[in-house]
């Protein structure tokens, strides 16, 4: 515990009185005194502390208002949102309002659902790229399960036309 953080005594101190009076003996004694200028120097290393405190945390305060105010402001003077490249083209391209809107419409839609393209085996040698959605083949007639019928061996071999599965790592790894 620091000599700060001690509360402070009531009453008579005796350390102080000793100091003081060892103090005034050295003097007498033809010495100089100790205890005073010390407890006067600790006590200017207090204040000057605290003032660097005090300081510091005013210093704090204004940046954090400045901060703020600079974050309010550009809060209120943000500029107006740039179309991005596909619109401003969509725009240029003389279309009707309604038809750049469909596509726009139609450009986001393709982003929320990007198609994976996969490359079927035909079985002779051949091979067929078939568009596959998040929910299965696209434009692909769903046809509906036959009663307790087996499922059926895909005809030919799916495989990854862009990417797949990677090989397996080498080395330990757990």
């Amino acid at each position: 515990m620091t000599a700060s953080s001690q509360p402070q005594k009531r009453g008579f101190d005796w350390g102080k009185a000793l100091g003081v009076l060892g103090d005034s003996l050295s003097i007498i004694g033809g010495g100089q005194a100790q205890y005073v200028p010390s407890l006067i120097d600790q006590r200017n290393r207090q204040q000057a502390q605290a003032y660097a405190e005090q300081q510091y945390q005013r210093r704090r305060g204004d940046e954090n208002a400045d901060w703020i105010a600079r974050q309010e402001w550009e809060a209120a003077n943000r500029p107006a949102p740039q179309p991005t490249e596909f619109e401003r083209l969509v725009a240029a391209s003389g279309l009707s309002p309604e038809k750049q809107t469909e596509a726009i419409q139609n450009y986001v839609r393709s982003r929320a659902n990007p198609i994976d393209w996969i490359r079927a085996d035909n079985g002779d040698g051949t091979y067929q790229l078939v568009p596959m959605g998040p929910n299965g083949p696209i434009n692909a007639a769903p046809q509906a399960p036959a009663q307790n019928a087996a499922p059926q061996r895909p005809k030919g071999k799916l495989t990854p036309y862009n990417g797949g599965q990677t090989a397996t790592p080498s080395g330990n790894f757990r």
